[in-house]
């Protein structure tokens, strides 16, 4: 078999079992050359009925026009063109297909353009994979907002009763003609219902975190201050399960820095608390070290270290996720699963990531590192505290009464009321008012008690 005839079998075979569109063209736009795919793909039945014709012969008019002038660029340009989305028409018939597409120019021995090569490969169940895709994300991401908003607008309709209860629950343990009975009655009671409160918090920061509304709001804090408020409540804790518990501080760090007071202290309380639940014999271990310090701040690691179960590599994976929690221990433990994953986007936020190191029967270290920025002001410094309440706005004794009782029962709306009062007096007592109002849309019912607490008194 001759060489030239063995070669041209070849090109036919491969081609005619190719799943590609394969062709040549003349300088007139005229088939010279085709693969049984294109044949099938413009309603021919072989390939040679399609030599002779133009794409005029098979697309409409503004398509066929289209080609051709792509065609012709690539022609006189000798540039080829390469991997090109183009959505096409297949036949007369309609049916359309996205292709993806190169053409060439076709050069004879003596460098002239003698006409073009192109291949067609067909991307239309690529395209309409990606499309759905698209609509599933889409309707993935509307789901999640749908869902926040509901979280959301439910967990600020469950706080407010619910601090209620828990203000009553409080005044009337404050009593003291209460049995033992009673009193322990009460006291569940309140430990639920805070235990409830706190799991309603978690929800509404997630809803916030997946509408991407959370904000932090950096203050100058007194570092001891805060840590010594979480280690606190963290040591009462780790004493009620009879394990040991440590807090060290690093010197050298500064004693007030810039950063977000509530959400720090969520972030250590939930390390921490974990710590403690997982932990059955040893002790829970925090400690916070200078990292690094420069004249626009300092930068400042947090490590919580404990002697429990540790977890698995695999847990480990997981344990950021919402709604998950891992171990065998699980099934005795309270919580949504959502502090972890409510710590991590609030770090993320603050511009760090936690790192987590564990194995089974080794403890966990969870640790991240923050930049912390310098105070403002050298008097803020020095001081290490928040500016005085003014004196200059006293109040009468009954209102204040009157305002420590509405925040023991948790009573925002009319809090919130009389804040719209107070604002009527002075411009001291709308400092005072704001104040008051920023609490009170927030629920933060401790707060309100001890900032009325501190008011001044107007003599009578």
């Amino acid at each position: 078999m001759p060489t030239s005839s063995f070669e041209q079998i070849l090109l036919r075979t491969l081609a005619d079992h190719m799943p590609q569109r394969i062709y040549a063209k003349d300088l007139e736009g005229r088939f010279v050359f085709a693969n049984l795919c294109v044949a099938r793909g413009m309603g021919v039945s072989l390939p040679s009925d399609l030599i002779g014709r133009t794409d005029a012969d098979f697309y409409p008019p503004e398509a066929s026009e289209q080609y051709r002038r792509e065609e012709t660029e690539v022609m006189q340009t000798g540039r080829p063109m390469v991997d090109r989305e183009e959505h096409v028409h297949y036949t007369r018939s309609g049916t359309e297909a996205w292709m993806l597409t190169t053409k060439v120019p076709l050069v004879d021995d003596d460098g002239k353009v003698i006409g073009i090569a192109g291949i067609n490969h067909d991307i239309t169940d690529r395209k309409a994979a990606e499309f759905k895709l698209r609509q599933a994300m889409e309707q993935a991401q509307e789901a999640t907002l749908a869902k926040s908003r509901f979280l959301a607008s439910m967990s600020h309709e469950l706080r407010t009763p619910l601090n209620c209860v828990l203000g009553y629950a409080r005044l009337l343990q404050d009593r003291g003609e209460l049995s033992i009975e009673q009193r322990s009655n009460l006291q569940m009671i309140e430990h639920s219902g805070r235990h409830l409160l706190a799991l309603i918090n978690d929800l509404l920061d997630i809803a916030k975190i997946e509408e991407g509304k959370l904000e932090l709001t950096p203050a100058e804090v007194h570092l001891p201050d805060l840590l010594a408020a979480v280690c606190g409540i963290m040591r009462v804790k780790a004493t009620e399960k009879h394990i040991g518990f440590a807090c060290s501080v690093d010197p050298a760090l500064p004693a007030v820095v810039l950063v977000d007071n509530r959400r720090l202290s969520q972030v250590l309380l939930n390390l921490l608390g974990n710590a403690v639940k997982f932990t059955d014999v040893g002790e829970v271990r925090m400690s916070v070290k200078l990292a690094g310090a420069s004249a626009g701040g300092v930068r400042v690691r947090f490590e919580v270290r404990d002697t429990g179960m540790g977890m698995s590599s695999q847990e480990i994976h997981h344990i950021f996720d919402p709604y998950v929690q891992v171990g065998d221990e699980v099934r005795r433990s309270e919580g949504t699963g959502l502090g972890l994953a409510i710590s991590r986007q609030i770090v993320g936020a603050m511009g760090s990531d936690i790192d987590v190191r564990s194995a089974p029967g080794l403890g966990s270290l969870f640790c991240f590192e923050l930049e912390m920025p310098a105070p403002l002001t050298r008097e803020a410094a020095a001081a290490g505290t928040t500016p005085p309440i003014s004196q200059d706005a006293p109040l009468p004794e009954a209102e204040l009464q009157s305002l420590e009782q509405l925040a023991r029962i948790g009573n925002m709306g009319d809090i919130a009321r009389f804040a719209t009062h107070l604002q009527t007096l002075s411009d001291s007592h709308r400092l005072l008012a704001d104040q008051l109002r920023t609490m009170a849309s927030r629920c933060e019912s401790k707060a309100i008690l001890d900032f009325v607490q501190a008011l001044p008194r107007k003599a009578a």
